[in-house]
């Protein structure tokens, strides 16, 4: 119910029969939480070969208990002691399984007339599938396909989905586990429209305010709007596009993470921009 998304990957070398402590830090951004649990019920976790590992305080079903643990939240960091064993890290908290699915990326495309979707998983812990689901107004959504999950791994795995639909709309994925628990990821939009005008991010990454750039063929009233990872809409602006070359300058205080800048013109001509704030 409460997780950091950021990973660590810690390898050995040359090194046999130690016992070892490791601190990691973290930001703000990075804990997550559905409001039950706080930054302080975090602890450690560990997944080597699909097995998880936990503190011996841990609480997860299913994972294996070794040293002890405790989160610094005022310093942003955990600490785990007593560890015999070196894999992929992180931190979580609450009475389910820690991260059944940690999603890398996913992204859309137009190919040939039809939405290409692409997504990329870290590590997955009892996945079974995902549903893709449709949407042409972003509000009602409709199944479309769905996709068989790796299963159980801490190896990146890319997936591919082609959209027999030939139609513009936004997609999101929703990953069922093998308990039946499932999570949303999303949305993205495809548009295989001819754009009327081009668009980009600068600088791209950014550590603090950046500029929208547009370069469009006429003149009209737009919008833009800023999303997070799961499609939460953090920022909303209204603009005027002039024909030629257009500069925009958004005043950031987001946090650091991944955003999708969805530009809408008058004429419903539209394009989503990536751009990644540090």
């Amino acid at each position: 119910t409460n997780y950091l998304n950021r990973n660590w990957i810690i390898e050995p070398s040359n090194i046999s029969n130690f016992t070892y402590k490791i601190k990691f830090y973290y930001q703000d951004s990075d804990f997550i939480t559905d409001g039950s649990l706080a930054e302080g019920d975090l602890l450690p976790i560990k997944i080597s070969s699909g097995q998880w590992y936990q503190p011996t305080d841990g609480t997860f079903s299913n994972a294996i208990s070794q040293g002890f643990a405790g989160v610094f939240a005022n310093a942003n960091y955990l600490e785990w002691n007593g560890l015999t064993t070196f894999s992929e890290f992180g931190g979580a908290g609450g009475n389910n399984q820690p991260l059944p699915v940690e999603l890398l990326s996913f992204s859309s495309t137009c190919i040939d007339n039809q939405s290409v979707l692409y997504w990329q998983t870290a590590s997955e812990y009892n996945s079974s599938y995902f549903v893709v689901e449709k949407s042409i107004d972003g509000i009602s959504w409709h199944l479309v396909g769905q996709v068989s999950a790796a299963g159980n791994s801490n190896e990146v795995i890319n997936y591919t989905f082609i959209d027999q639909e030939k139609s513009n709309g936004y997609y999101r994925l929703n990953q069922v586990d093998i308990d039946g628990k499932n999570e949303y990821f999303g949305p993205v939009e495809v548009s295989c429209e001819q754009h009327s005008f081009k668009a980009h991010t600068l600088p791209n990454p950014s550590n603090s305010n950046f500029w929208i750039q547009i370069t469009s063929d006429d003149e009209s009233p737009a919008y833009y709007e800023i999303k997070d990872v799961k499609g939460n809409t953090v920022f909303q602006h209204q603009i005027a596009i002039q024909k030629g070359l257009n500069l925009y300058q958004v005043n950031s205080s987001l946090p650091s993470g991944m955003y999708f800048i969805h530009i809408v013109s008058e004429n419903e001509k539209s394009l989503i921009l990536k751009h990644l704030q540090n």
